[in-house]
């Protein structure tokens, strides 16, 4: 693997993003599930302990909360990198 600049790996992978073979759907959902297989080891028994717990209006809370704060911005971010 030869370098260019600024410490930029020159890969097959990073040769694709560049002439936009990636598309920003693509790149948006790789970066939720990069976090989330980061995150899960540590998240995972609790979050499975406490899902019996939550009531109806809990989920409601959730989605309006997904809907109104994850939605928006993952538009404007897939809006971002399609531009």
């Amino acid at each position: 693997m030869k370098r260019v600049g600024y410490g930029i790996p020159d890969s097959e992978l990073f040769q694709r993003g560049n002439i936009g073979e990636i598309g920003p759907a693509l790149a948006t959902v790789g970066r939720l599930i990069l976090v989330l297989a980061i995150l899960a080891p540590f998240t995972l028994r609790a979050l499975i302990e406490k899902l019996p717990n939550l009531k109806r209006r809990d989920w409601a809370i959730l989605a309006a909360l997904g809907l109104t704060g994850g939605g928006p911005h993952l538009a404007l971010q897939w809006l971002g990198l399609h531009y």
